[in-house]
């Protein structure tokens, strides 16, 4: 018995190290992704919606589409962009003050805060989380003017968390017709976009195999339609 215990213990302080060597791989990998994103100029959008514009790669593809949100597809892997209009708003009557809306849940096992330039030469901030389940990896990216959410698997999450902050930069806003919009209702009434990524309500415990819904699909959205800015078409 004492063997075993003994065996057990050496098996678990061996596999501790590698474990750290995983996570710091990981994390440099997601590093590396931003910071190639972040060396580049940002794209012109190629897409135009009512209140903001966006450029993707031909290599994303737009799974559904509201006046607020998109779904999009890379590599297979499905992830909503939705706009940040309360930051928005609240950055255009109150510059002063500063938020941070992500829908973060503890225990995560990346967490990175940076600031880009977008296409408009404006400054913004950006913080990223990520949380894993097993060999899943949940990726939340909030920045000034749009958030992201997504799922995937854990080799593909720096090169779709990169993916996420280069459509953050192409998006170019139009604060005035958003306030316009939405700062005329007694509440804020705008939608984000309907995804079955998650769970509905966020468990007080945090934990990721709570938050993560299992099937990981996405639901039936209404197919939406954006205009086109560029020669690229869908």
């Amino acid at each position: 018995m004492k063997r075993i215990a003994s065996a057990v213990i050496c098996f678990a302080l061996m596999s501790a190290p590698g474990c750290a060597d995983a996570k710091n791989t990981l994390v440099q990998n997601v590093q590396d992704s931003l910071s190639h994103v972040l060396s580049q100029t940002a794209a012109k959008a190629n897409h135009s919606k009512e209140y903001y514009s966006y450029y993707i790669e031909p290599s994303v593809g737009r799974y559904s589409s509201t006046k607020t949100g998109n779904v999009f597809s890379y590599q297979g892997t499905k992830f909503a962009m939705n706009l940040n209009a309360a930051e928005i708003i609240n950055a255009k009557y109150y510059p002063e003050q500063s938020s941070d809306s992500s829908n973060a849940v503890k225990d995560a096992v990346i967490e990175l805060k940076g600031i880009y330039i977008d296409t408009e030469q404006i400054q913004r901030a950006y913080h990223i989380c990520m949380y894993q389940d097993g060999t899943k990896m949940l990726i939340l990216l909030n920045t000034d003017t749009v958030s992201f959410c997504g799922i995937s698997e854990q080799a593909q999450a720096a090169s779709l968390a990169g993916e996420m902050l280069k459509i953050a930069r192409s998006v170019e806003i139009d604060a005035d017709e958003i306030a316009l919009a939405y700062t005329n209702h007694k509440t804020l009434d705008y939608k984000t976009e309907k995804i079955q990524l998650f769970n509905e309500v966020v468990p007080e415990s945090g934990t990721i195999s709570d938050l993560i819904n299992k099937t990981n699909t996405m639901g039936g959205q209404d197919l939406g339609t954006d205009k086109i800015t560029s020669d690229n078409q869908e």
